[in-house]
């Protein structure tokens, strides 16, 4: 089936009800399941890095999670979350698709819902993401930049990321960029005003 066909019925089955995708405060043991599984198969390829089941419930309760579920049966396509770094520095991450659900826009949706969420919470935050820039698999452009992201120097907010611990995970071995440290080779992705 091709991308193009496959995308419609995307929209028609969210338009009627067989998928939401929505930022949640409570899930079941078996949806944190799922979630941690779903990171878990990126970050054995070194995608993204793990969580474990209690940070992902804390995660949640704390409205930091957007999920997008096929609604019968009940499976997760993807996921995304934002970390508070300061109420100025606001981090969107965690974002995984399912492999056989990629190329649809679940990854975009995700990351718009939880962009929002971020902007609702912290409208005066600079919200970023830093990503592999290599990770343009289904279009010309990274999922970040079709919602509103640029890709910036890092040297531009480089001092005050390092104040907030931004690159906090590097130092704790767990950046596959660690020898890099503290500039790894992320690309630094910078939404404006919280806009698209």
């Amino acid at each position: 089936m091709s991308t193009k066909i496959t995308r419609t019925l995307y929209r028609w089955a969210k338009r009627i009800g067989l998928i939401s995708i929505s930022i949640v405060e409570k899930v079941s043991d078996g949806d944190i399941r799922q979630i941690r599984n779903l990171i878990q198969s990126e970050a054995v390829l070194g995608h993204m890095l793990e969580r474990s089941d209690a940070e992902i419930r804390r995660k949640i309760e704390e409205g930091q999670v957007a999920v997008c579920f096929f609604q019968h049966p009940h499976i997760l396509l993807g996921t995304c979350s934002f970390d508070v770094w300061s109420s100025d520095w606001i981090e969107i991450g965690g974002a995984a698709v399912g492999r056989k659900w990629r190329g649809l826009g679940i990854g975009t949706d995700l990351i718009r819902i939880s962009s929002t969420a971020a902007h609702k919470a912290y409208p005066k935050a600079l919200i970023f993401a830093l990503t592999d820039s290599t990770q343009r698999r289904f279009s010309p452009k990274h999922p970040f930049e079709r919602v509103g992201y640029q890709r910036i120097e890092k040297s531009v907010h480089a001092a005050s990321m390092e104040v907030v611990g931004v690159w906090r995970e590097c130092s704790l071995g767990n950046c596959r960029h660690q020898a890099e440290f503290p500039h790894c080779q992320c690309s630094l992705m910078i939404r404006r005003n919280g806009k698209e």
